[in-house]
């Protein structure tokens, strides 16, 4: 079985667009902490298999104050005997406009594992990357482009900082994300505001997104990586992908959905403590 990189989930949850909030705008703050549960189905696997936590901090950095955000992820104690998950995800980005100062990623799957480092330069718009993995010899790489580049991670909080408003009128966003050593165009757009249920938390009021994933110019298919990629639709762009943010002033992402070249998985939320303002279920 190939790797099952919770790095393509992560993604999932984590795509923005550029703020101009303030920090005392944004929707978060320090102390938060959320977490999800991944649901993966395949012929008769029906099953929640693993669970995803955020805890958001303030920090400092030379670069100024910032926010860290430590992601969390472990199969559950059934499926590790089968296919045994763990990893670390650690970024960090300034609280004066969110862009990237930091990120490092550590990903055990079964004999599988990966490590990646980032820093930035040149306003964000250069990416110093060192990818180590199990598969292939360590790796040092630069990668400057003409447009910040963003983690996966800390694209979540850019997420809950942009103008919903503006969205919602139609239209999408394009950002520009790195994985590994590879960079990615990805698209959001607006589909709906509907009521969606958490068997643990509830049902909330949500606005439901879509996002398509597209190889930037010289980037990997990431299909050819596992099996247990989003799905490629056979032209290099991947997706769609649905995700759910509470309609109010917290944004929390609350549920996902994507299909994969094997099953499809989709996630909910089941804890959330230390929000700014109160998320409350509507029943």
């Amino acid at each position: 079985m190939k790797a099952f990189r919770l790095s393509i989930l992560a993604l999932i949850l984590f795509i923005a667009m550029p703020s101009a909030a303030s920090a005392a705008e944004y929707p978060f703050a320090n102390g938060e902490k959320i977490g999800l549960a991944l649901h993966y189905k395949w012929g008769v696997v029906n099953a929640d298999i693993a669970q995803l936590n955020f805890d958001l901090q303030e920090t400092s950095s030379p670069e100024g104050p910032c926010f860290r955000i430590r992601t969390t992820g472990n199969t559950n104690k059934f499926f590790d005997k089968f296919f045994k998950v763990r990893y670390i995800y650690e970024s960090d980005f300034l609280k004066s406009n969110l862009n990237p100062v930091y990120f490092h990623r550590e990903t055990y799957e079964n004999d599988y594992w990966a490590k990646n480092t980032y820093t930035w330069s040149n306003g964000c718009k250069t990416l110093h990357a060192k990818v180590t993995k199990s598969t292939r010899p360590a790796t040092d790489t630069i990668i400057t482009k003409n447009e910040v580049i963003y983690d996966v991670i800390g694209m979540f909080y850019k997420l809950r900082s942009m103008d919903l408003d503006a969205l919602k009128k139609g239209g999408s966003r394009k950002i520009l994300i790195a994985l590994d050593r590879n960079t990615y165009d990805v698209s959001v757009s607006y589909v709906t505001t509907e009521n969606r249920k958490s068997s643990e938390m509830g049902t909330f009021k949500a606005d439901k997104f879509v996002v398509m994933i597209r190889r930037h110019k010289g980037g990997d298919n990431l299909s050819e990586e596992t099996q247990f990629a989003v799905k490629d639709k056979g032209n290099g762009n991947l997706g769609p992908i649905y995700f759910w943010l509470s309609a109010d002033e917290a944004r929390v992402p609350l549920f996902f959905q994507a299909p994969l070249a094997v099953g499809a998985v989709n996630g909910r939320i089941t804890s959330l403590s230390g929000t700014k303002v109160p998320v409350t279920p509507i029943e």
